[in-house]
């Protein structure tokens, strides 16, 4: 059979050819039953586990809430070290002046440049304030260097109201 024959055939054949009977239903019979069933799972299970789980964080909440605060005695013993530390620069700052110059400091504040003054009120602000954070945080050792420049700065203040 070559090419040529091979086409005659097939513009002979009919264009459509209807079947004898319907396979539709045969069809959508046997799809039917190769299709898994989809059971419908009662919500129960997935409800009780998010009130299990509610009812474990609002108990372990009200434990927390209940349970006794520690207190604290001397801070230089339950302190941890950068705390420490900078309670012992606050030391060797007030160390630096000589004993009794408590009066001192009040006279140098008063009768030094108002620009000083105001340095010295800013620096205070800042040593407070870090000291608050160092509590809140007492593992950051970048607060502690910052402590440590404002209190060169003060110191650096000092100097500059002395010599004046």
């Amino acid at each position: 059979m070559d090419e040529l024959e091979y086409r005659r055939l097939l513009k002979a054949l009919p264009r459509s050819i209807e079947p004898e009977r319907d396979l539709f239903p045969g069809i959508a019979l046997r799809l039917d039953a190769r299709a898994p069933r989809a059971r419908a799972r009662p919500p129960f299970p997935f409800a009780a586990a998010a009130g299990f789980v509610a009812v474990v964080f609002a108990a372990g909440w009200l434990l927390l809430q209940r349970m006794p605060q520690p207190v604290q005695t001397e801070v230089a013993q339950q302190s941890p070290a950068l705390l420490r530390e900078a309670q012992a620069l606050r030391v060797e700052y007030d160390a630096a002046w000589p004993v009794g110059a408590a009066d001192q400091r009040a006279r140098l504040r008063e009768q030094a440049d108002p620009r000083l003054v105001a340095a010295w009120t800013e620096l205070d602000a800042a040593e407070s304030e870090l000291r608050e954070a160092l509590t809140l945080d007492p593992d950051a050792r970048f607060l502690l260097h910052r402590l440590k420049q404002v209190q060169d700065q003060r110191l650096q203040l000092t100097r500059k109201a002395l010599s004046a």
